[in-house]
């Protein structure tokens, strides 16, 4: 951090965590490269932490997906799955799709919030042999999510936001 150019870069937060960090750990004094290569480490992580607070469900976007979300995609997965047949059938991807998107036909805009075009997504039927329903609901979710509030979040992530949300241990 002896570079002068650094050194008029350097706001008050950074020079503040220099100074605790050579006070901490008097040997990296003597390397001002390796200190400064661990705190833009820690800037780094520090931006990736606030990121991932921007792309979180609100409470209400909570509420929205598990009490309207997750209703509409049990409608259309019980359907699918019921008309389809047993997973181990031949096309058996198709056959849901197909009869997903029936079901999403024949409700006559009964759907406020699964679109046609999340039915559409082929990638969407692509799904384990042991957690068919799992991954349906993530990646459901993850498109719905995506499209009604702006925010990409993981299909794992929105699973357990579920179940967290369920077992009333949600905080916020």
């Amino acid at each position: 951090m002896n570079d002068p150019n650094t050194a008029e870069k350097a706001s008050g937060p950074i020079k503040d965590l220099e100074k605790e960090l050579t006070e901490a750990f008097p040997e990296l004094k003597a390397d001002p490269e390796k200190l400064e290569k661990i705190i833009q480490r820690l800037q780094a992580r520090t931006e990736i932490r606030r990121k991932r607070k921007k792309d979180q469900l609100s409470q209400d976007q909570e509420r929205l997906v598990v009490e309207g979300f997750i209703p509409e995609i049990r409608m259309i997965w019980a359907h699918a799955k019921a008309v389809a047949g047993p997973s181990t059938e031949d096309s058996w991807d198709e056959k849901l799709k197909k009869e997903a998107l029936s079901r999403f036909d024949d409700s006559k805009g009964g759907f406020k919030f699964i679109m046609r075009p999340h039915l559409e997504e082929k990638s969407l039927y692509v799904l384990s042999s042991t957690r068919e329903y799992r991954d349906f609901q993530g990646k459901l979710l993850k498109m719905m999510v995506r499209t009604h509030f702006g925010l990409n979040i993981g299909a794992q992530r929105l699973n357990e936001t579920v179940k967290q949300y369920r077992e009333g241990k949600r905080e916020n």
